[in-house]
């Protein structure tokens, strides 16, 4: 009978869960102006249809810093600096007719706002040991992102 109730409990906790909006992810959207170096990074497989996306920061004008687990695989990357980039995204199209996510830079945008690369590198990320201390993935930009301000390393 605990087992049934539990079960009960759990169900009805899903399904409010699931019904009710997130507002905390939808409701409250602020722009960040903080933080011009952080960007979303579209990846691609050997195909070149999208695999996955990922965020990281700007190091450099060619520098991108992202998670070894999201360059591990890939082949090639794009990285967007609009905080829009997907927001107008049409399923109908699979594009954002302003920003050309995930599948292209907008006219005017190209070494500006989005840069593509196809030199990527996760230093050893296997997905298997824990702690891993090989998380860390760089993506080498074909083009310089322009900024006032760029991502930094914490000191050793």
């Amino acid at each position: 009978m605990r087992k049934l109730f539990a079960v009960i409990v759990l169900a009805t906790a899903l399904v409010i869960g699931y019904s009710t909006p997130a507002t905390a992810i939808t409701g409250d959207f602020v722009e960040d102006f903080e933080h011009p170096f952080v960007g979303l990074v579209v990846f691609y497989d050997e195909t070149g249809e999208v695999s996955h996306g990922c965020s990281g920061s700007l190091l450099s004008p060619t520098v991108f810093l992202t998670a070894g687990h999201c360059t591990a695989g890939a082949a090639a990357a794009r990285v967007y600096f609009q905080q829009d980039a997907a927001a107008r995204f049409d399923p109908a199209t699979l594009v954002d007719p302003f920003t050309g996510f995930p599948e292209t830079c907008a006219a005017g945008t190209l070494g500006v706002l989005c840069a593509t690369s196809a030199e990527l590198y996760n230093f050893g990320f296997d997905g298997v040991t824990f702690p891993n201390t090989r998380d860390a993935g760089l993506v080498i930009l074909d083009q310089p992102i322009l900024l006032d301000e760029y991502g930094s390393l914490r000191p050793h």
